[in-house]
């Protein structure tokens, strides 16, 4: 991976931007909790796109595996982030069960983000080449 370290601090923004995010909207939890559930991921996939054209602006070769680890990458980073905000004994105190289903899962969207990324920048940069 070209930057361990800037995919970590990356993931780290991610997490603290979707984080926000959720305390922002967190009041239709309860009374809205289906349209709360579909803004996080718009929020997510938002965020996540930023940040890997971010990283991998700064590539110049090995495009989609690069961005396949820098996905791999932030989403390790925000199960890890969760692990101690969500899980119990935490203040969210979800079971791993509840976590996955609820949240983890669809942190997976961020590998796929990030790699659609890499694949499309593999054929802009062969465009360039011809």
């Amino acid at each position: 991976m070209k930057s361990l370290k800037t995919a970590v601090l990356y993931g780290v923004y991610l997490w603290i931007i979707a984080f926000v995010a959720a305390v922002l909207i967190f009041p239709i939890h309860d009374t809205h909790r289906a349209f709360f559930e579909s803004i996080m991921p718009v929020v997510i996939s938002i965020v996540t796109s930023f940040f890997a054209y971010k990283y991998i602006k700064k590539l110049d070769e090995n495009f989609v595996k690069e961005s396949f680890l820098f996905g791999v990458t932030i989403t390790v980073v925000n199960w890890i982030i969760d692990a101690f905000v969500m899980l119990s004994p935490s203040p969210m105190q979800m079971t791993v069960s509840d976590y996955v289903q609820d949240i983890g899962f669809t942190y997976l969207m961020m590998i796929a983000i990030c790699a659609g990324f890499g694949y499309v920048a593999k054929h802009f940069s062969q465009l360039e080449k011809t």
